[in-house]
C-alpha cells in the first residue's frame, strides 16, 4: 500500500512526501491498535510494517545550462536555487515594483510561499526589526485556508525574525 501511495501524486500534482506517508502509517497503526483494544481484531497487522522513505528533492543551482534546458525542453530542477548574482539581478529588476519590499524579504529570509501569503500588515515590527510568522495559507480540498505555523516558528532567530 505504501509503495503505491509513494508512487502516486498528491492533490497538488507533486509526489507524496515521506512525512505524509509517516502520518498515514501512524493513523493506520493507531486505528488498528484501537480495533485490537475493543476486540474487533485479534492482532494489529500493521505492527512491524515500515513506511518507505521517499527521497527529498535536493536544491539545484539554476545555472545557465539548466535555464537553456528549461527553455528548450521545459525541464527544470524540482527545487531550483538562484545564485547570489541571480538574486541581485532579480532584486535590481524589480526595484520599482510595488511589492519590492516583499520580494526582498522573501529572497533574504527564505520564507515559504504559504508563510508569505499568510502575512498581515501587523506582522512586521519595523522599529524592533522583527517579523512574526504565525500563520500560513494552505490549499486544502481545493480551498485556500489560513492555519497557524508549526510550533516554534514564532520564536525569533538570531537575526530577529520570527
Amino acid at each position: 500500500m505504501f509503495v503505491q501511495i509513494a508512487l502516486a501524486e498528491g492533490m497538488a500534482g507533486r509526489p507524496v512526501s515521506s512525512a505524509t506517508l509517516h502520518r498515514i502509517h501512524a493513523t493506520l497503526r493507531a486505528a488498528l491498535n484501537e480495533a485490537v483494544r475493543v476486540g474487533l481484531v485479534a492482532v494489529n497487522p500493521a505492527v512491524g510494517v515500515e513506511s518507505p522513505s521517499v527521497p527529498h528533492p535536493r536544491p539545484t543551482v539554476w545555472t545557465a545550462e539548466r535555464m537553456a534546458s528549461w527553455r528548450r525542453d521545459g525541464l527544470r530542477p524540482v527545487v531550483p536555487v538562484w545564485t547570489p548574482a541571480q538574486t541581485a539581478e532579480f532584486l535590481s529588476l524589480v526595484r520599482g515594483h510595488r511589492l519590492y519590499a516583499l520580494f526582498h524579504l522573501v529572497v533574504l529570509t527564505g520564507l515559504r510561499r504559504g508563510e508569505v501569503c499568510g502575512l498581515r500588515w501587523t506582522d512586521p515590527d519595523i522599529a524592533a526589526g522583527e517579523l512574526s510568522v504565525v500563520r500560513q495559507r494552505r490549499q486544502t480540498a481545493g480551498k485556500a485556508v489560513v492555519v497557524p505555523t508549526p510550533a516554534g516558528v514564532g520564536q525569533p532567530d538570531a537575526a530577529g525574525f520570527r
